[in-house]
């Protein structure tokens, strides 16, 4: 496979290859225990809360002429107004914590109109600025709050392979930023000595210049789940970075200077899930791109910061596998739990869609979004108001 395909066929034959060519079957149910009980110290629990009724609010999306029907890919609060990102128009827009189109947010400069496929949006706890990853141009582009280009760097690659893998992001509020690969869809099969340089968050300056690394990924026996299971949400609050690892539902923070902040989170887990289904293929000759991938059911999905005492994540819980035109899907009932800075559950409510809700933004003082996926296969996404 040639190093110089762009990053968008490179992803395109890998996932290719993970559909048609994956020659072996394994099960990590040993990875699966020490990510549930986080190496013996937790136990599988009931919720001791139940999930409450809760309204919200759909907002409906402008795309221009041409575009057909909007589909929103991500989303983030810039002040008290919610930046959308456009799956279908590959655009951006704001929009009132009521549903109102924002008139003075427009996207202005070199960039405008010039984005072609919008990966994420992230904006900056203190509204200041926003950063756009485009997955196609593999480029992050920076604006300020009324949507005026600062400046694009090429998007950062994953370790010993120049491949682009549009993962997990944040911005501070000084402009600095954060990625982590592991996020992505897909990724390199690492071995040993390359797992060494790994970490599960990168942050960056504006220019593209590596700054430091947060965290040492869990340490788990296969190569895959090593991946998979590393994968992590994270949000900035002020000056700290607070990282959610996905399958321990393990939650630090750590200051910009890379130093962890206060005790580790453990929040609680509500069931094993299945043992994990892990396909390999064959290696191929000098690269670290051999088909790799797994299948398993995780706690929890997603980190955004209420207040400055209170988180809130994707509850996944009641997973189910359906089969469908040959393909199989995996869905669970979802919920939002809001729980506080001692991994304390306070509540969980409901959502609009129960089965399918893929992403989750906040303002950090009273509102949320939720981009969920109805039955047609048609992206969404409502507001909410949290009481404070």
């Amino acid at each position: 496979m040639s190093r110089h395909l762009n990053s968008r066929r490179l992803v395109a034959c890998i996932a290719t290859a993970l559909l048609t060519h994956l020659t072996t079957a394994c099960s990590g149910s040993g990875d699966l225990q020490a990510a549930v009980t986080a190496d013996g110290t937790r136990r599988i629990t009931a919720p001791t809360t139940r999930i409450e009724p809760w309204t919200w609010q759909e907002i409906v999306l402008s795309v221009d002429s041409g575009h057909g029907s909007a589909q929103p890919v991500s989303s983030c609060w810039l002040g008290d107004n919610l930046i959308v990102a456009d799956g279908a128009s590959a655009q951006l827009s704001g929009y009132s914590n009521s549903g109102d189109r924002v008139s003075h947010f427009r996207i202005t400069g070199t960039l405008a109109g010039k984005f072609r496929s919008l990966a994420a949006v992230r904006c900056a706890w203190n509204g200041a600025h926003l950063l756009v990853v485009d997955e196609t141009s593999t480029k992050i582009s920076f604006f300020d709050s009324s949507g005026n280009w600062i400046n694009t760097v090429k998007a950062p690659r994953a370790p010993n392979t120049g491949l682009f893998i549009a993962g997990e992001y944040a911005i501070s509020s000084d402009s600095t930023w954060f990625d982590s690969w592991l996020s992505g869809r897909l990724g390199p099969y690492l071995e040993d000595d390359t797992w060494s340089q790994v970490y599960l968050v990168r942050s960056w300056n504006n220019n593209g210049e590596r700054i430091r690394e947060f965290g040492a990924p869990s340490k788990y026996q296969d190569k895959t789940l090593r991946r998979v299971f590393n994968a992590v949400d994270f949000a900035m609050a002020r000056d700290t970075l607070w990282v959610l690892q996905r399958a321990n539902a393990r939650l630090q923070g750590f200051r910009l200077d890379g130093q962890p902040v206060g005790e580790i989170l453990l929040l609680p887990v509500y069931h094993m899930g299945r043992e994990p289904h892990i396909e390999l293929g064959p290696a191929t000759t000098g690269t670290f791109l051999r088909q790799n991938r797994a299948v398993y059911h995780p706690n929890v999905d997603g980190l955004v910061i209420l207040s400055d005492s209170l988180f809130a994540t994707i509850r996944r819980t009641d997973w189910t596998e359906r089969e469908s035109s040959g393909a199989t899907s995996l869905n669970s009932t979802n919920s939002i739990e809001i729980f506080n800075r001692h991994g304390a559950v306070v509540t969980r409510i409901d959502v609009p869609s129960s089965e399918n809700v893929r992403s989750l933004s906040s303002d950090g003082r009273s509102h949320l979004a939720v981009i969920y996926v109805d039955a047609a296969d048609k992206r969404h996404i409502a507001v909410t108001k949290w009481p404070r």
